[in-house]
């Protein structure tokens, strides 16, 4: 399997709520960060620390889809273009949002890929 092969793997698993699969292709100390507004928000060390954050995250939603819009490869590490969109499943009174509201941006990820494993994950958004 291949970079993008893998990236458009674990965007399928985001996409179904398929936390197993999400981790399939990290290696077990996969650097993750959550970037929102120039401030990171969210940083995991370790496989164990990002499957608590990835089940925190998947239940806030009922329903929710990121669609890629391009992939491009820098230096090693590729950077893919993403809207996402979303239904919240809970009310979030700090973030102005109730269940069934409906939030949707465009966003950037970055996979650091070597050996086939992801070693690197951050995610960018406004």
């Amino acid at each position: 399997m291949n970079e993008k092969e893998i990236i458009e793997k674990y965007i399928e698993a985001y996409n179904n709520f398929d936390v197993n699969g999400m981790l399939e292709n990290m290696c077990d100390n996969i650097i993750f960060q959550n970037i929102s507004g120039g401030e990171i928000n969210i940083e995991t060390t370790s496989k164990i620390e990002l499957i608590t954050q990835m089940i925190k995250s998947r239940d806030i939603f009922s329903e929710r889809t990121q669609t890629i819009n391009s992939i491009e490869e820098e230096a090693g590490e590729y950077i893919v273009d993403i809207h996402f969109k979303g239904t919240w499943a809970v009310d979030m009174p700090p973030v102005g949002v109730s269940a069934g509201d409906i939030s949707e941006m465009n966003c950037e990820s970055r996979f650091l890929i070597e050996n086939g494993q992801i070693v690197r994950l951050i995610d960018v958004s406004e």
